[in-house]
């Protein structure tokens, strides 16, 4: 009783200090690179919840590419956030997995 109690503890404290890490993305713009208005509009969104930024990364190759803003160390997940920048192009910040399963998870830029 008390092997199994102890484990039930210890998970409980794993979840309990869980940190939660995401991303943000933004349509690449052809005019204009992603730290002039993306980046600064997605970062600001991920530190609103506690979280730091990890790095960024412009995709290239296509019209899908987008501007990446990699965000963890957030106390909570369920972060579904979504914005306009200041020279209106839409970005969304989504937190949902555990820091374990994010390989960006941990290391901090700001």
């Amino acid at each position: 009783m008390f092997f199994s109690g102890f484990f039930a503890v210890a998970l409980l404290a794993e979840y309990a200090t869980a940190k939660f890490c995401g991303v943000g993305t933004s349509p690449v713009k052809s005019y204009q690179p992603c730290d002039v208005d993306q980046y600064p509009a997605m970062d600001a969104a991920c530190k609103s919840i506690g979280g730091s930024v990890a790095g960024h990364l412009q995709e290239q190759g296509n019209a899908n590419s987008n501007c990446v803003t990699y965000c963890n160390n957030v106390r909570t997940g369920g972060h579904d956030i979504t914005g306009t920048t200041k020279y209106n192009e839409h970005w969304r910040l989504l937190v949902v997995d555990p820091c374990r399963d994010c390989p960006y998870c941990g290391y901090v830029t700001d």
